[in-house]
């Protein structure tokens, strides 16, 4: 039988740097950030009034309009008159609320000028075709698929413009950055959302405020020197069209458009087929890092393995990681020794060679070396030369660091979304352990080095192959396609039936010690899971199950 079907999808394209509306922009995600704020300090504050009282029912306050003597449309229109964008503030508010009510009252945020988010809603919806004459949103009009590579990504390339503000003259401010349309928008689709995002890729040598308030109590300066050094180096946020040229290349800008989409005739799927995964993360001789094991009703089986090629780009990241430390140690000692023979120090570089054995993030030595280079004196060559090799090398050094860490999370990434998307062609149903994986995420001493097995953890990111999994799932199937089954604790040995502990080791394969009967861990949790839930699809039906092993 033919079924109808519509769905919400998210089209995300990349962007260049913007042309207009940059200052506006950075104002917006102060605002944003601000508002957040109000809205945690009067849940908080309400929570509090609430545990107190002997009658209270809820321990999450709702955000109610008027509630625990606070205002919503009074501090809305606080925040409104300081230029907050409508389509901004309900953006935070729909965020704060799906905080609130899935994880409990949401914690405050801190102001990060280099990434940041700009949102418009749609409430009653923008067809796709009239994007190109809206006066919220305005996209230029794209001209006809082209199967050349190179005419694609000219055509292709076109002017978004968003509004994020008004003027005093009710005419509209823009947000103008140029998009990358690598595959065309649903022309039958409806927009619901329209979101700029920016974020530093990669992030190095980026002060934060908190970083430049932490640089300042440490050297005694005021906020004029601060400022002045922030300008010089092109680093001062609040002027974001003076930003320097190195900067501006590490902001990497995307537009995201969530469009609905018409319900659409569909042709039947697969049969009920199901499949189990087991999550696990151990190494595999002459394979890789295994990360799942899959096993379906139909008999078909597989493993989800990263190779060692791709866990070498990791392990190299964390020699960069640890080079940079050495010698960021070695400049640590260079500095003090240098500045124990030097004749005439200001007084703001005495109080950063003081500092310098707390400090372990390089963007304060990057900070100190820009500053240092606005304010020479005589005799610091050595000292200056020493600080900005430094600066330079480790620079390098951050840049392939990142560049091989990056390129294992895409490949990660794009390994786990293939598996994901065959095995919901192949099934309907996927069967995933019901476990925690928080705990294991936690270290048990703060600052410890981690045990190899947690760094196999880390390396697999279960958590991510499981989202991907739910998501294509329910996105093809359904939300009753994602059953959560909880895991088993005792196996039984297929041969001599002698009951063990089911906690899986290192080793992917387990000998009983009993009969020396050799069997895969992970296949025999994939079929403990279509067992429980064959069981239980068997006592609804009311048919007596077959006696299963587990």
């Amino acid at each position: 039988m033919v079924a109808l079907q519509g769905s919400i999808r998210t089209y995300q394209y990349r962007c260049a740097m913007p042309v207009e509306g940059l200052t506006i922009v950075f104002t917006q995600q102060r605002l944003r950030v601000a508002y957040w704020n109000a809205l945690a300090t009067h849940v908080r504050r309400a929570r509090r009034s609430l545990s107190r009282s002997p009658r209270a029912k809820t321990p999450d306050p709702p955000l109610a309009p008027q509630s625990a003597g606070f205002d919503l449309k009074t501090v809305r229109a606080q925040f409104r008159a300081q230029g907050l964008y409508h389509g901004n503030y309900q953006d935070v508010e729909r965020a704060f609320r799906a905080v609130l009510r899935r994880v409990g009252p949401p914690h405050p945020r801190r102001y990060d000028p280099w990434s940041g988010t700009v949102s418009y809603w749609f409430m009653k919806g923008l067809p796709v075709s009239q994007l190109t004459c809206d006066p919220r949103v305005r996209l230029e009009p794209v001209p006809p698929w082209s199967s050349r590579a190179g005419v694609r990504h000219t055509v292709r390339t076109r002017l978004l413009r968003v509004r994020v503000g008004t003027d005093h003259e009710r005419q509209p401010i823009w947000l103008a950055l140029p998009i990358f349309l690598h595959r065309p928008l649903p022309t039958d689709g409806i927009i619901r959302l329209v979101r700029v995002q920016w974020r530093p890729s990669p992030r190095i040598h980026l002060p934060t405020p908190e970083m430049v308030e932490r640089f300042q109590r440490a050297l005694g300066l005021d906020n004029a020197e601060i400022a002045a050094a922030l300008r010089a180096v092109g680093l001062d946020w609040t002027i974001p069209e003076q930003l320097a040229p190195w900067v501006r290349r590490q902001l990497e800008w995307s537009a995201s458009f969530v469009v609905a989409l018409p319900s659409r005739p569909t042709q039947p799927g697969p049969a009920r087929r199901s499949a189990a995964m087991a999550l696990c993360w151990r190494v595999v001789a002459n394979h890789g890092l295994r990360c799942g094991y899959w096993l379906g009703d139909d008999g078909a089986e597989g493993d989800v393995v990263l190779p060692h090629a791709w866990l070498a780009d990791i392990a190299q990241a964390d020699r960069l990681r640890s080079l940079r430390a050495r010698r960021r140690n070695e400049l640590v000692r260079s500095l003090l020794v240098w500045g124990q023979s030097a004749s005439s120090c200001p007084s703001w570089l005495r109080h950063a060679l003081n500092a310098l054995p707390s400090w372990r993030s390089p963007t304060l030595f990057a900070f100190l070396a820009w500053f240092w280079q606005c304010h020479r004196f005589a005799g610091d060559e050595q000292g200056f030369a020493l600080l900005w090799t430094w600066r330079v090398d480790d620079r390098r050094l951050a840049l392939q660091e990142w560049s091989r860490r990056t390129t294992y999370w895409r490949r990660r990434r794009e390994a786990y979304r293939r598996i994901a998307a065959q095995l919901s062609r192949r099934y309907r149903v996927i069967l995933l352990e019901k476990q925690d994986l928080r705990p294991l995420a936690t270290a048990n001493v703060p600052g410890a080095v981690p045990s190899p097995e947690q760094h196999q953890r880390m390396l697999a990111a279960p958590s991510l192959l499981r989202a991907l999994l739910a998501h294509a799932f329910r996105r093809d199937h359904g939300p009753g396609a994602v059953v959560l089954v909880p895991p088993p604790t005792l196996h039984l040995c297929p041969t001599c039936s002698t009951a063990r502990n089911a906690n899986r080791g290192a080793s992917p394969t387990f000998v009983c010690p009993t009969c020396g009967t050799a069997e895969d861990h992970d296949r025999r949790v994939c079929l403990y899971l279509l067992a429980q839930v064959h069981d239980t699809l068997a006592q609804q039906r009311g048919d007596q199950p077959a006696t299963t092993t587990q």
